[in-house]
């Protein structure tokens, strides 16, 4: 199983260490995406989403993980984390899969994304 690079890691305990001082209600949504049914699959999106996942629950973070998400599955997911999200609050979203970029704009691919034109993306 890989790990996450280790400055994303990094980047994560700083962050971590000065939000626990400052909210004591801390949410996550975590989704790794490596089986796509129109793409390359991945190696390691599924892996590095569960140990991120594991470690932030370590943290005292409530986590919420998808794996292998369609688009509707990463809505519904991201617009329950949104809901979750109040005053006092720490949000963190986490994501590893295929992204693109189109006319300046970065998208997350779900695994059952039909992207036959850059309209459709």
């Amino acid at each position: 199983m890989r790990s996450p690079p280790l400055i994303l890691l990094l980047v994560l305990v700083l962050l971590t260490h000065s939000m626990l001082a400052q909210s004591s209600e801390r949410v996550a949504l975590v989704i790794g995406n490596a089986s796509y049914q129109r793409a390359p699959d991945l190696a390691n999106p599924v892996n590095d989403a569960r140990a991120m996942a594991k470690r932030l629950s370590q943290l005292g973070f409530k986590v919420t993980t998808l794996e292998d998400a369609t688009r509707s599955q990463m809505e519904d997911a991201i617009a329950r984390f949104e809901g979750q999200l109040g005053a006092g609050q720490v949000g963190l979203f986490y994501y590893a899969g295929h992204g693109i970029q189109v006319r300046e704009r970065n998208y997350l691919v779900p695994v059952d994304a039909e992207m036959r034109s850059e309209r459709r993306a």
